[in-house]
Formats: structure tokens, C-alpha cells, sequence
């Protein structure tokens, strides 16, 4: 799996973070900021990328109705409310696949996160 970087073209439910910048002066990993949105039932986009020990900002908008995502392996959380727009943030340590869940949309299991080596 490659991780894209801002402004690389993907297909179309990757996420491309808005911005990747150093997380610290003395580390190669990278803060990854992403916006998705739920719309008409559903996240999108819906599936990430990141690698081993880089910080994951995804901010979720509520457009429509509330929206909610809870990321397995992480024990995260979040419930935005219509016109909401909420964060979670997590250094990515365990490389895998990871599974988002949305209880309040039309599909439950809702995307991903993939954790690959540097």
C-alpha cells in the first residue's frame, strides 16, 4: 500500500491528507491532517493511510444528520452532531488494518485505516 501525500491524485475513497507536516524536530514521522464529511448516510472518503508512528488528525463534518466513528484497536471515539465538525487524533504504533464504524449510517463498518512500515 503507498501513503499519498497532499495534493497526490488517488482513487476515489483514499484519503489524501490536506496537509503532512514533520511531527518533530527530531523524527521522520509526520503529522497527517484529514477531512472527511458524512453526507446522505455515509463517510467519505472513507479509507486512510499512514505510516508506523505518524499522527493521524482526521476531522469529521456532520453535514446532514449526526454522525459518529469509532476506530477498532484505537478505543477512539467521536460523535459529531449535524453541522459539527469534531477531531480525533492518534499516533498510528501498530501497523495493520484497522476498521472504522458509524452506528448511525447505512452501512455500519464505514472504511479504514491502513498502518504500513516506513
Amino acid at each position: 500500500f503507498s501513503v499519498p501525500e497532499p495534493g497526490e491524485k488517488v482513487k476515489e475513497n483514499i484519503a489524501v491528507p490536506k496537509e503532512a507536516v514533520k511531527a518533530g524536530p527530531e523524527t521522520e514521522s509526520k503529522l497527517r491532517i484529514f477531512e472527511i464529511k458524512g453526507e446522505n448516510g455515509l463517510i467519505s472518503p472513507s479509507d486512510f493511510r499512514a505510516y508506523q508512528n505518524d499522527i493521524v488528525n482526521i476531522k469529521l463534518t456532520a453535514v446532514d444528520q449526526d454522525y459518529d466513528l469509532r476506530l477498532e484497536g484505537y478505543n477512539i471515539e467521536v460523535k459529531a452532531k449535524k453541522g459539527e465538525t469534531k477531531t480525533i487524533e492518534f499516533q498510528a504504533l501498530n501497523l495493520g488494518v484497522f476498521n472504522f464504524y458509524c452506528s448511525l449510517c447505512k452501512k455500519e463498518r464505514v472504511g479504514n485505516v491502513i498502518i504500513v512500515p516506513k
